[in-house]
């Protein structure tokens, strides 16, 4: 663990489009509260940046989960060609 802070993953397959704003909100507060205590969040998809302002219904919303997630980060773009 990170400085001695709990980790938090989330991902997987790839994120589905979250029809409820209640939904996107309820995850903006996750994200948001982890910045906020400086704890760390390690998010996998198969979905490029652009995407998610599509996923969660909400380009404004989309932005500033990224703005969260953004800050401090470092990404790893990883590009495999699937059979």
């Amino acid at each position: 663990m990170p400085c001695g802070r709990a980790s938090r993953r989330v991902g997987g397959r790839g994120f589905r489009p979250i029809a409820d704003r209640d939904a996107a909100g309820a995850f903006f507060h996750v994200v948001n509260t982890r910045y906020e205590k400086r704890h760390p969040t390690i998010v996998t998809t198969n979905r490029g940046l652009p995407d998610w302002g599509q996923i969660f219904g909400d380009p404004v919303v989309a932005a500033a989960i990224l703005d969260r997630l953004m800050h401090n980060a470092v990404v790893f773009n990883i590009k495999v060609a699937w059979m």
